[in-house]
């Protein structure tokens, strides 16, 4: 698979699922979170990166930065096969689509569908990852 494919089947994934595009990112939200995904190449070998961001509305009072990755409260990368990248000599269509349908599903709508609370129950590693405006406006202790 080349790179124009694989960006091409992630798009129409991340659009069947609800997303939009956003200043080179592809962006879903609620009245509480907004979530960005971005593809990374990799220096290292013929395969990318899908990292994830979220940002916490309330922590903003409604004006949300213009999303840069790295600025994020919280966010990860999806992974394949127990890698954190799609190497693109060795994925097919139908296990990309199926990853990333998995990876949403898992670590995507848990945070929208049954709040953030229960999203650090499910990720609490999350809470030693978060930055210090996400620990204060959520109480963690830190």
């Amino acid at each position: 698979m080349n790179k124009t494919e694989f960006k091409k089947i992630v798009v129409e994934t991340l659009k069947s699922q609800g997303f939009a595009y956003e200043n080179k990112y592809y962006t879903f939200e609620n009245t509480d979170l907004k979530v960005f995904i971005g593809f990374q190449k990799s220096n290292f070998e013929n395969s990318f990166y899908i990292n994830y961001g979220f940002l916490i509305k309330g922590i903003y009072d409604g004006k949300l930065p213009l999303y840069k990755q790295g600025l994020e409260d919280f966010g990860g990368r999806f992974v394949y096969q127990d890698l954190d990248s799609y190497n693109l000599e060795k994925i097919t269509s139908e296990s990309l689509v199926a990853s990333i349908n998995s990876n949403i599903k898992m670590l995507i709508q848990p945070a929208f569908d049954d709040g953030l609370a229960n999203y650090f129950e499910l990720y609490p590693h999350f809470k030693f990852l978060c930055k210090k405006r996400v620990k204060e406006y959520l109480g963690f202790e830190y």
